[in-house]
């Protein structure tokens, strides 16, 4: 007797509709900036629909850099927790090519009140546009930036931790090599690195 095919949930059945799937039935990336948009605009619908965390402030800082782009970086900060906060340096998934920082915000502000940590959410540069280790080197700025303005900011420079999703967990792991490459101009080494958190 054949296998029925099991049923979809509702909620992921909706999402999975507003998805951009090629006539091959995986996503059509041949308009990547399209393929972007919608991925950004069902993140939004997602996080609409979620309960915010009021004790989390979310705050948008542009990290400078010698060259090239500032690094958007989306700084979780639980209110509640006494400080000096330990800090989650986050990469959220997408491939490499598509999604953006604060794509997770709706459980990583849950996440930090639970924690009592702070949660940086690097917003990496894409492929292909930009090839790697273009991200890798954005968390990498986004890391020394910390690790310098950790006192201004409120933050234990001893207690930083790198983790990513999908995606984000190789630019999590390429960062975590450039800290252990480039250690001599680096202040502390992360306290922890998780390639794929989630």
């Amino acid at each position: 007797m054949p296998r029925s095919r099991p049923a979809i949930d509702s909620e992921l059945a909706a999402a999975l509709e507003a998805m951009p799937i090629g006539p091959n039935g995986v996503f059509d990336l041949t308009d990547i900036p399209a393929t972007r948009e919608a991925v950004r605009a069902l993140a939004d619908s997602i996080a609409a629909t979620l309960p915010d965390e009021p004790t989390v402030t979310a705050d948008e800082i542009q990290v400078p850099r010698a060259e090239g782009p500032d690094v958007p970086v989306f700084l979780l900060r639980p209110q509640n927790a006494p400080g000096p906060l330990p800090v989650l340096v986050w990469f959220h998934g997408g491939g490499q090519v598509l999604g953006f920082a604060a794509q997770d915000a709706p459980w990583l502000k849950p996440l930090a009140a639970a924690l009592g940590c702070a949660v940086a959410a690097v917003d990496y540069r894409l492929a292909p546009e930009t090839p790697a280790p273009g991200a890798a080197e954005d968390g990498y700025t986004a890391y020394q930036w910390i690790t310098h303005n950790a006192a201004d900011l409120g933050l234990d420079p001893t207690r930083i931790g790198l983790a990513g999703q999908s995606g984000g967990g190789g630019i999590a792991a390429a960062t975590a090599l450039l800290i252990r490459d480039r250690g001599a101009a680096t202040p502390p080494v992360p306290a922890a690195a998780v390639p794929d958190a989630r």
